[in-house]
């Protein structure tokens, strides 16, 4: 349904649409582990049992160390033609907006000066709503 202005905003999810995030996060579970990235499977389940993670809180420490120390979502590299169909469906009139969770640390988009913004920021940017308009978009 369109806005009062006419405008259609269409929400895209960040991980697993623009980012590849089990990519990235995969090169960082091998170092974590200090393993051959061979050895973690490619398409793991939530949570990454498959990768050896036990508990949740095993999880979230390698989740604290991928965005903190690895810069996970400034890093994950895009997915395939994810840019092209964004910046069509911008030029097609859409009102694009790269949507995720991005709370899974708490206040960590406070402590850190909100790195994980920057991406959406870029994103935003690209598909001609913000000042740079030519970033990249998704990456």
């Amino acid at each position: 349904m369109p806005s009062d202005n006419g405008a259609i905003f269409l929400g895209v999810d960040l991980d697993g649409v623009c980012a590849n995030f089990y990519a990235r996060m995969r090169e960082i579970a091998a170092e974590w582990f200090e393993v051959d990235i061979v050895t973690l499977t490619e398409s793991p389940s939530y949570g990454l049992e498959e990768w050896g993670i036990q508990t949740r809180a095993q999880y979230e420490q390698l989740h604290r160390f991928a965005v903190t120390q690895r810069a996970l979502f400034a890093t994950a590299p895009p997915i395939p033609g994810a840019r092209s169909t964004l910046r069509r469906l911008s030029d097609e009139g859409y009102q694009v907006r790269i949507i995720t969770h991005r709370l899974f640390i708490h206040f960590f988009h406070q402590a850190r000066g909100q790195p994980n913004d920057r991406v959406a920021r870029r994103s935003r940017d690209s598909v001609g709503k913000g000042p740079s308009r030519g970033g990249h978009l998704c990456g």
